[in-house]
């Protein structure tokens, strides 16, 4: 007995669906990252807070406190009595980077004011003090050896 096989019909709605799963596959990490993106760039519009620059402080991470602090700055945020002493520590870190600077290049006067700056920095916290003793021996001693 011959037995009749039927061909079944290609069902273009099943296509469909399939392409589409595939479609949400891959559209959904891209716009994952694309509203990561955004609520980064929105969430940075207030400047960075004293926890992530007690972090860099604490981690030695001396230049990236740095460019939080002039970031601040720049998008105007107020500093206030907790804060101050980090800005202050930034400041005199970038002028004891400085300093090899006017060093290398012989202007010894410069050089001998970023000593003076750096000596009259007041902190309210002996950490940063400290902190700023170890930036001075190895930016600055160290150039003078």
């Amino acid at each position: 007995m011959r037995r009749i096989i039927k061909k079944k019909k290609f069902n273009i709605s099943v296509l469909f669906y399939v392409i589409c799963a595939i479609m949400i596959v891959i559209i959904i990490p891209c716009a994952a990252n694309i509203f990561e993106d955004m609520y980064r760039i929105n969430g940075r519009m207030s400047g960075y807070e004293e926890d992530s620059l007690y972090q860099d402080f604490i981690d030695g991470s001396y230049d990236r406190l740095l460019e939080k602090t002039e970031y601040n700055i720049g998008m105007g945020k107020e500093i206030d009595n907790n804060t101050q002493d980090y800005y202050t520590f930034a400041d005199a870190y970038k002028k004891a980077i400085d300093y090899n600077v006017y060093v290398n290049k012989g202007e010894s006067a410069k050089a001998e004011q970023i000593v003076k700056d750096i000596d009259n920095a007041q902190f309210n916290n002996v950490l940063f003090k400290e902190a700023l003793e170890n930036v001075k021996n190895t930016y600055i001693n160290k150039g003078l050896s």
